[in-house]
């Protein structure tokens, strides 16, 4: 892969190598998000009393749950830095394609069975 290949939004070209990497991908969905709520309570640090209370009740985890909706922090971000939030949108998606539960439950299944196949029996 080249300096530039990792904003690319074809992920196809390497398949394997990222397949491979499936644990990778949930981490780094994380990162990002938390990046957006970060410049989400940049834009308005009045959100950060909401942010930082979410545990106080259920209904103040409700409220952060509806305020911070990762597509609105993804829009914002788009808004203010148009190639930012293009490339923003197009990791994130691709982090949910390369990262989500099934494939890497596909993949511990698969590893699953060809490791509890029976043995062969040795010729005695």
């Amino acid at each position: 892969m080249g300096t530039n290949d990792g904003a690319r939004s074809d992920f196809d070209d390497h398949p394997a190598d990222l397949r491979r990497s499936v644990e990778v991908f949930a981490v780094l969905r994380n990162r990002l998000e938390q990046s957006l709520y970060a410049y989400f309570i940049f834009k308005s640090p009045d959100r950060y009393r909401g942010w930082s209370e979410r545990h106080e009740n259920p209904e103040a985890l409700k409220a952060v749950r509806r305020l911070f909706v990762v597509a609105d922090m993804l829009a914002s971000v788009a808004a203010d830095h148009p190639d930012d939030g293009s490339v923003s949108r197009t990791l994130h998606e691709a982090m949910i394609d390369w990262g989500r539960p099934r494939s890497a439950q596909r993949r511990i299944s698969l590893h699953s069975r060809s490791e509890h196949r029976p043995r062969e029996q040795e010729p005695q």
